[in-house]
């Protein structure tokens, strides 16, 4: 039982280097805004709830690009 994380706050101290993912860009050129991608209100709800949780817990964190 105690190998195992059973939520994002049983991971602290992760690597960085290891665990982060990055997008490629071309320096100088605008990424492309895609359409909206409907998805059913449950469904919403569940995504919404766990990216809370993430951003709550320090797992994930808002960065924007300029």
């Amino acid at each position: 039982m105690d190998v195992f994380a059973w939520s994002y706050k049983d991971m602290p101290g992760l690597d960085p280097n290891i665990v982060s993912h990055k997008i490629p860009l071309y320096p100088g050129v605008e990424p492309k805004k895609q359409k909206l991608r409907r998805m059913s209100p449950n469904l919403s709800l569940m995504v919404k709830e766990e990216v809370t949780k993430q951003l709550e817990s320090g797992f994930i964190e808002v960065f924007r690009h300029t």
